[in-house]
């Protein structure tokens, strides 16, 4: 069972969750193989098998080259999609490392290199992406512990 901001959903519910990806040609997951992302995964082709698959759906996977495991992270988010029946495609960040704000900028680059996937999609292409509770409380903290106030924190 998954779960959305409104609490679990059950796979009867499926198409609900994805009612407004229907008008789009392509819909591209964003997969760092991470719970969220690959429970997102998960959710989208089971919705596809309800009846769904006049949208289609991909995979993109960034290897930032931040880390030296990241490509073979990316490699095995390739290989889950394609267990699924989804095309998968790894999009390799270029340039240099950042020296300072290493997650800031790993971020910016990953979703350059997504909207830049995206734009060269043929049709009406979507982007999803998906996170979970942990990773909003996650960010609150960090930003907190950087002195963000008010502003900071929305």
């Amino acid at each position: 069972m998954a779960a959305t901001a409104n609490g679990p959903v059950t796979p009867g519910e499926l198409p609900g969750l994805f009612d407004a990806l229907q008008c789009y040609d392509r819909v591209y997951l964003a997969v760092s193989g991470g719970v969220d992302s690959t429970a997102l995964m998960h959710l989208a082709v089971a919705w596809q098998r309800q009846g769904h698959r006049s949208v289609a759906i991909a995979v993109l996977s960034v290897d930032h080259g931040l880390r030296p495991e990241a490509r073979r992270e990316a490699e095995a988010v390739a290989e889950a999609a394609r267990e699924l029946g989804l095309p998968a495609e790894i999009l390799t960040c270029k340039g240099l490392p950042p020296r300072t704000a290493i997650q800031a900028s790993a971020r910016d680059m990953r979703f350059a290199a997504l909207c830049a996937a995206v734009r060269r999609s043929p049709g009406r292409s979507a982007l999803v992406l998906a996170h979970h509770r942990d990773d909003v409380a996650e960010t609150v903290l960090m930003r907190l512990s950087r002195g963000a106030g008010v502003d900071g924190l929305s």
